[in-house]
């Protein structure tokens, strides 16, 4: 019985550990530009994602900015995925495929434009590294825009 109450102790211990970090912004109505500019770290075990809900009852296209700083060792590369949806209990679609910038070593701007229509309400931008390094989010910007 020990056993069994040690061995879910260590398993929820590592789900916790290897969980994705999350921040969720809130758009007011009318809202077309977010901005993020707390640091959020990144690893090779815990991707990062930011959830950010808007206002928009539109057909919109996404930009997305991303300045991503090494604070040690180095990522063979950051992977940025955007995904999105209309209500909070919908599946997560996928809306563009995977940018990977290469060599984060040094402050680095990822970049992302989507000009493909989409009446998503939510939206997900997901970030994973690879390699050994930590890397901080420094700032995120995210833009919808009615092309209309």
């Amino acid at each position: 019985m020990k056993r069994i109450i040690l061995a879910l102790v260590v398993m929820f211990a590592i789900s916790a550990i290897s969980t994705a970090q999350n921040v969720t912004l809130y758009g007011q109505k009318g809202q077309q530009y977010f901005q993020y500019s707390t640091d959020v770290t990144i690893t090779s075990t815990t991707p990062v994602w930011y959830l950010i809900k808007t206002d928009a009852n539109w057909p919109t296209t996404q930009h997305i900015l991303i300045d991503v700083d090494s604070v040690s060792g180095n990522h063979t590369a950051v992977a940025l995925l955007l995904y999105g949806r209309n209500f909070d209990n919908a599946a997560w679609t996928s809306i563009s495929s995977t940018i990977v910038n290469q060599g984060v070593d040094q402050d680095t701007d990822i970049t992302l434009t989507n000009t493909n229509e989409t009446r998503w309400r939510q939206f997900k931008i997901l970030l994973t590294g690879t390699g050994t390094g930590v890397s901080t989010v420094d700032k995120l910007e995210f833009l919808i825009l009615n092309p209309d």
